[in-house]
């Protein structure tokens, strides 16, 4: 059982997001840690040039060999699994998640037609997107939220695999979002590297600071 873990999520290299500064090279080291699990997003097949396309498929197929079952593939990485199967951790009596996220936030239709996108595809609709979701950031505000619908089918999906603790990635939240939803707790993490302790996350429904 892991009491500890570092989840990495939506770092977005090669693609037209703003840095996070979590560098390739970190990402490749600690490939080898159990604790480390990487929520997607981290190679952004989708949304890079037609150039880089090359680059991001064999960074992102170079991390699916280190992590294995601990990258959890987003959204952004061009390969069409069944992105609902999550990784599954144990603490004690409870079962906690990790995912990406797009399935929660955005419902199956949205999110199969978004996974279903060629390499390169979204580097000129990113770049017209930036600016609206600049502004959007500069209100203080995230871009993604969950909304009501979405928070009754996030429930729905971890009645029917009985885990209690959900932790995802994906919405892109100034700061790490914890909130608490018919006795589950749903985290999503702020783009960046983070370190969590799950016996305080369950207890105190604490997150430890960002470490990039």
């Amino acid at each position: 059982m892991l009491d500890e873990i570092i989840c990495s999520t939506d770092i977005h290299h090669f693609g037209s997001h703003k840095e996070t500064f979590v560098e390739k090279r970190i990402l490749l080291n600690e490939g080898a840690k159990p604790n480390h699990f990487l929520l997607g997003d981290i190679a952004d097949v989708t949304g890079c040039r037609n150039k880089d396309v090359p680059h991001a498929e064999k960074f992102r197929d170079e991390l699916r060999r280190l992590y294995q079952e601990r990258y959890i593939l987003g959204n952004h990485e061009c390969v069409p699994i069944d992105y609902r199967t999550p990784f599954y951790l144990h603490l004690e009596e409870e079962r906690v998640v990790l995912s990406h996220g797009d399935y929660y936030y955005w419902g199956l239709e949205k999110a199969q037609l978004f996974r279903s996108q060629s390499p390169g595809k979204n580097w000129i609709n990113f770049q017209a997107s930036k600016l609206f979701n600049n502004a959007v950031r500069a209100r203080g505000v995230g871009v993604k939220d969950l909304k009501p619908d979405d928070l009754e089918r996030v429930a729905n999906h971890l009645k029917s695999i009985g885990a209690n603790v959900l932790i995802v990635g994906h919405a892109h939240p100034l700061e790490t979002e914890i909130r608490s939803y018919d006795n589950f707790t749903i985290v999503t993490l702020a783009r960046g590297q983070h370190k969590i302790n799950l016996q305080k996350l369950r207890d105190h429904g604490e997150v430890a600071a960002r470490l990039h």
